[in-house]
């Protein structure tokens, strides 16, 4: 691109319009009738807003372009989010043009980045035919398929199987079957699985088999895809030959392969009973019996084929760890899936085999960090006799003594005992000497300590020493736990748990200064921190913390915007370098990032802070709304249900990006959902907020019109099914909180929508003054649940993390949206509106409709019950000051404690002072509904 243009999209980029603007103008003067410079002055007009005259600007240009104009249109459709244009642009040049292939790959790139898989690969199947001898497109044509049938779900069959059957053509064809490329095998294998043609996939693949004894790396592929079609076709005689499979890939490829070993064990289950039950006890005993025979057999053998047997020690280790780990498998499916449930003599059997098994588990595994990742989940399946019996032979002998040679025994029978019986445990501050001896002995400090499992063991028992409130922890003993982890951070400044569970409580406690100091030290790729937002961004929305929302939003919009401009490259790469599963997987994580819970929730955040925070000041006056907020707000409704649609958000699944290659969830209140809530819990609450931002935006700019003469605005149909659908969902939980704010919120948009087309010439008044006594009293009922406890506990600052966030949300939420509500009804009074009659209203016309206007008037009018329950910052510090005497019990008799605990009074502080605020504000924006 020229530099003079490349000046202009640099201000483009850091946002400088106006510079921009002026840099083009100036240009347009010396070079009129440029191309790519009319594009960029569009790209200026639409990020200011106006996408007509962007628009207007485009179609007056001929689609001649050239290669500096195609960067332009590029930059352009990339800020609108419209690649599908984009890749129409491309697929008219390459229609004018078919000998620059590349034109046409390109088409298809943005095509796939469009999502719009059924273009793409119409685009592929024409390059395919202008170009037959290019085996390759035919694989992009298939690849495009496969596609399509994944995230569309609607293609017609009979392209799959033309595709089908040119693709066999081509492979029968062939001089030799090694000579395909295993990447077009491996694609024409999902292609006939999509057809359910599982035999002839399988008799390409066996023919694969048969043909690639050169290679070894081949065939174990071809034989795993042949073992999991077998395996997914669920036939007996299917089953038996999928377990051969994976006995040979066991034995000659590959045997700690703990995946071929569990799908074996699978084969044997399924194909030795009909319908996974057996009646007979001596039977199923004796069945079980032979499996875990067989088992030691298969381990036998595998073990002394080849090279295996030449192998270390640590290796062999591993090796006997996956068979263990099988057997304890085997028998937990046997108790969970083939026992019925008055079969008592059988389960105690199997608890005894399972005993026998962890005894030789825990004998041959002593020197692997691994025991109790391994076996707490089949504990629960021991009876009590073996669990005791357990507990004294082997992990209570253990924690007397302690060497540096079994710290790791010591430290992972810990966590096993810790799943037994909690009291059994070392004393807290014995097992944190004992670290701080190991961690100043012989260790250097940059090294991660042997020992640093003490540290999530202790900080698990103050955990569990908390409150009787289950859902949560007090502060204090946060505040111990965060001061153990400040010093297991102080020997192993690398260990990537400690950080992590600092950034939990931190932001937990909303102290979210430290918790972002620990997000910034994490080294991690940039994908990996996306993964892990789901750590701090709930906490952030939870307290409603506005600086640092800001800040996590510009963050995780950014990772996302890099991701998103590095994925379609990777794709288009792997595409070329005939990678075609792995730009199956790129597409894959792509389309979950998209539909992610976290992008979602800073989407719904970020409009919601930059709307009601960011433009307070300039939001309403008394005249009405600010026209300039207008326009914000128009650009953001219209930019939201652009990204996220009813289908998009509220029908289809949204993933939770959890990255368990960084993130190890823990034991109890280690969990993280214990702290974040339930995902599906989470999804549903975020859910509501992106209803209510897009039915206030819709109201506010009557966007959503129904089909009456008045054509004012009405409540969407969807509207009715989501809070049926999400209302019925949590019956079942019984979780009454949520239903109450579920009811709250349907009360509160039924009685708007009312409110907008109410006529006293055609309503019913009674309807109408019913639906608003339905409202008030779950408006009370919502206001005695979130103000009800400070009554009792208005000087215990142990329940401040749980209520003050409440408090936050009725102010950002339930006041703000019904104050603004409000004030777009009472300037529908004040002056004349698009009606069926074409008259304003007033008192004398409608008098139900001005006396409950004026009733929710007084209702979200911020009263002095807030502020006086909230006290002042002086009656605050006293309260704090009093915690802090009363609390007494420390983990270590430190003054590091009290630091800790000032920051809590200091953080706590600064957020009543800010709630304080965002109340005066309301209070003013409530003064220009009724500025007398």
């Amino acid at each position: 691109m020229d530099r003079r243009l490349r000046a202009i999209v640099e201000a483009i980029r850091v946002q400088n319009l106006k510079q921009a603007w002026k840099l083009a103008n100036g240009l347009d003067q010396k070079k009129p009738g440029w191309k790519a410079l009319e594009v960029l002055k569009a790209v200026i007009l639409d990020k200011w807003g106006k996408t007509e005259e962007a628009d207007r600007l485009l179609q007056q240009l001929d689609n001649d372009w050239q290669e500096e104009t195609l960067q332009a249109l590029q930059l352009f459709y990339d800020q609108r989010r419209d690649w599908s244009s984009l890749a129409d642009v491309y697929q008219q040049l390459w229609t004018q043009n078919k000998t620059t292939t590349s034109l046409g790959e390109t088409c298809i790139l943005y095509y796939i980045r469009a999502k719009q898989y059924s273009e793409a690969q119409k685009v592929a199947n024409k390059l395919y035919r202008s170009y037959p001898s290019q085996k390759h497109y035919m694989a992009w044509w298939i690849l495009c398929l496969i596609l399509q049938v994944r995230y569309e779900q609607q293609v017609d069959t009979r392209i799959l199987t033309l595709a089908a059957k040119l693709a066999h053509k081509y492979i029968s064809e062939s001089n030799r079957v090694s000579a395909v490329p295993a990447c077009f095998i491996r694609l024409y294998i999902l292609l006939l699985e999509h057809l359910n043609e599982y035999e002839q996939a399988k008799q390409c693949l066996r023919l694969c088999v048969s043909t690639s004894f050169h290679n070894d790396v081949l065939k174990k592929d071809y034989m795993e895809w042949l073992a999991d079609i077998c395996y997914r076709e669920g036939q007996q005689q299917q089953y038996e030959e999928a377990a051969h499979l994976y006995e040979q890939l066991i034995v000659e490829h590959q045997m700690e392969n703990y995946n071929y070993w569990h799908k074996w064990m699978k084969c044997q289950l399924k194909k030795d009973t009909e319908n996974n039950m057996i009646d007979d006890e001596d039977a199923l005993r004796h069945f079980v019996q032979c499996l875990l025979e067989q088992t030691n057999e298969l381990y036998c053998r595998a073990l002394f084929h080849g090279s295996c047997s030449t192998q270390d020690t640590r290796s062999l280790q591993r090796r006997k760890r996956t068979l263990y780990m099988t057997q304890m498998e085997l028998c937990q499916q046997v108790a969970t899936t083939m026992c019925g449930e008055n079969s008592c003599r059988i389960q105690d059997w199997i608890s005894q085999q399972l005993y026998a098994i962890m005894q030789q588990y825990l004998h041959e595994m002593s020197s692997l960090p691994c025991c109790s990742t391994d076996l707490k989940v089949f504990l629960p399946h021991l009876k009590p006799k073996e669990r005791n019996q357990l507990c004294k032979d082997y992990l209570l002998p253990c924690t007397k003594t302690l060497s540096k040679e079994s710290i790791w025994t010591v430290v992972e029978y810990l966590w096993l005992l810790l799943s037994l019986d909690v009291s059994s445990l070392p004393f807290m501050q014995t097992l944190l000497d004992c670290y701080i001896d190991w961690a100043q002995k012989d260790v250097k400090p940059f090294e991660h300590q042997h020992a640093d499992g003490l540290i999530l063991l202790i900080v698990q028992q103050l955990l569990l020493l908390s409150n009787d409130d289950t859902s949560s922890c007090s502060p204090s003993r946060l505040l111990q736990a965060i001061q153990v982890l400040e010093i297991g951070k102080q020997h192993s400044p690398y260990n990537l748990e400690f950080s992590l569970f600092l950034v939990v409580f931190y932001s937990y406690l909303g102290c979210f200064e430290n918790a972002v100091e620990e997000w910034n030290a994490l080294d991690l790729k940039h994908i990996q921190l996306l993964t892990l937002s789901f750590l701090l961004g709930p906490s952030l929305h939870r307290w409603y913390d506005v600086p640092w929302m800001r800040w996590y939003h510009k963050g995780l919009s950014s990772l996302e915007r890099e991701h998103r401009e590095e994925t379609p490259q990777g794709i288009f790469l792997a595409i070329r370098q005939q990678s075609y599963e792995t730009a199956l997987e790129m597409v894959q994580f792509q389309y979950k990032v998209d539909h992610s819970e976290a992008l979602f929730a800073s989407t719904i955040y970020a409009y919601h802070e930059s709307l009601f925070y960011a433009h307070r000041n300039g939001i309403r006056t008394s005249r009405g709304f600010s026209s300039d907020w207008l326009r914000q707000a128009r650009i953001a409704y219209r930019s939201l249900i652009q990204q996220w649609n009813e289908q998009s958000c509220l029908v289809e699944d949204l993933y939770i990006l959890d990255d368990h290659s960084v993130w190890k969830k823990g034991l109890g209140m280690m969990n993280p959902e214990h702290w974040l809530g339930r995902d599906e819990k989470r999804i549903d609450r975020l859910r509501l907020d992106y209803i209510n931002l897009r039915l206030f935006l819709s109201l506010l700019l009557e966007e959503d019109k129904g089909t009456s003469v008045s054509r004012t605005w009405q409540l969407p149909s969807w509207t009715a099914v989501f809070f049926d659908a999400i209302k019925e969902k949590n019956n079942r939980k019984d979780d009454e909180e949520e239903i109450l704010w579920i009811e709250y919120w349907y009360l509160f948009w039924q009685l708007m929508n009312t409110l907008v087309v109410y006529d006293s010439s055609t309503s019913s008044p009674s309807m109408l003054s019913f639906l608003y006594e339905q409202f008030y009293a779950q408006w009370q009922r919502c206001i005695s649940s979130l103000f009800g406890w400070q009554e009792q506990r208005l000087t215990s600052i142990e329940y401040f993390p749980i209520q003050f966030p409440r408090c936050m949300y009725y102010v950002h939420h339930i006041e703000l949206y019904g104050i603004l509500s409000i004030g777009y009804l009472v300037d529908r009074t004040r002056t004349p509106h698009s009606s069926s009659h074409g008259d304003k209203k007033n008192e004398n016309d409608c008098p139900i409709y001005t006396s409950i206007l004026k009733e929710l008037i007084a209702l979200f009018r911020p009263v002095d019950r807030q502020t006086t329950s909230m006290l002042d910052d002086k009656q605050w510090h006293h309260i704090f000051t009093l915690w802090l005497e009363e609390e007494q019990q420390q983990l270590l008799s430190t003054s590091n404690h009290q630091q800790y605990r000032r920051l809590l009074v200091k953080t706590y502080l600064q957020k009543i002072h800010q709630l304080q605020q965002d109340i005066q504000y309301l209070s003013k924006l409530y003064k220009t509904i009724l500025p007398t």
